[in-house]
């Protein structure tokens, strides 16, 4: 069944209700190509996926392709009324964390209105959330100390004794 994608646009939202299968194919590049579109027009798309039956992963690759897209045009994707199959098939590609998902296309829209831009007032005091599409830096003190002990412990074996100074 080929997708159908009915586009509505309001306060320079778009919600895009997709209807059918979001698979390997003229399916999810229709769906990849109308995003770019509306991401000329809008600063904000509500992907609608209550009539969706499945997606398959290049359908997965066209919505986080389209987000990445979308953040470094300073827009937002929002993904709303997630079926049970279209759900777990993004928890199991452990991409349900990038996007935010709301119960129905209104709340998701309602969302855009609520907050400006990504900062959010926590307890006083104004944070950005860091950006989910970039790992967080490791930490070289943690792998130096490792280092240090597994050479510890590698000399202690030898029978070499470590830490005493001849007198």
């Amino acid at each position: 069944m080929p997708v159908n994608l009915d586009v509505s646009i309001s306060n320079n939202i778009a919600v895009v209700r997709c209807r059918g299968r979001i698979v390997f194919g003229e399916e999810a590049d229709e769906l990849r190509r109308v995003i770019l579109g509306l991401l000329k027009e809008t600063e904000g798309i509500v992907l609608d996926f209550a009539w969706v039956e499945y997606i398959d992963s290049s359908g997965v690759g066209v919505l986080v392709a389209s987000l990445i897209s979308a953040r470094n045009r300073g827009a937002e994707i929002k993904l709303a009324a997630l079926g049970y199959r279209v759900g777990h098939v993004l928890r199991t590609a452990k991409v349900d964390g990038l996007f935010e998902i709301y119960e129905s296309a209104a709340d998701a829209i309602k969302s855009f209105h609520s907050r400006p831009g990504n900062n959010q007032k926590v307890s006083g005091k104004t944070s950005s959330a860091p950006h989910p599409l970039c790992p967080p830096i490791p930490c070289r003190a943690g792998a130096e100390s490792r280092a240090r002990e597994r050479e510890k412990s590698r000399r202690s074996r030898s029978g070499k004794r470590i830490g005493h100074r001849k007198a």
